[in-house]
Order: C-alpha cells, then sequence, then structure tokens
C-alpha cells in the first residue's frame, strides 16, 4: 500500500514531466486527490482494524 508521500512525489513528477498544458494538469490532480483520499481512508481503516484486533488478543 503506498503512502501519501509517496504519492504526492509521484504527483510532482508527473507534473514536471507531463506537457505544460493547464487541463491535462487539472485532470491528473483530480484523480491524484481522489486516489490520495482513498488511501488515507484505507489506511485508517485498516489501522482501526489492527487496533480492534489488537484489544481483542489484550483482552483474552
Amino acid at each position: 500500500m503506498p503512502k501519501i508521500g509517496q504519492i504526492r512525489e509521484y504527483t510532482l513528477f508527473l507534473f514536471f514531466f507531463l506537457p505544460r498544458s493547464g487541463f491535462v494538469q487539472q485532470a491528473v490532480a483530480a484523480d491524484l486527490l481522489t486516489l490520495e483520499a482513498y488511501w488515507r481512508v484505507v489506511e485508517s481503516r485498516t489501522s482501526k482494524v489492527f487496533r480492534d484486533c489488537e484489544q481483542a488478543a489484550a483482552s483474552r
């Protein structure tokens, strides 16, 4: 699972190498922001699941 920092680095990489077309950059930025939001949700949910499992194991 990529970390948020890696997604940001990838965004900067794309902006640097893409043609300077504003439309292309806006489309890619929107996609990457959506992807970043998705990974934030995934990370928060998986960390919650791990916390719940650790608590259940500790209470046994």
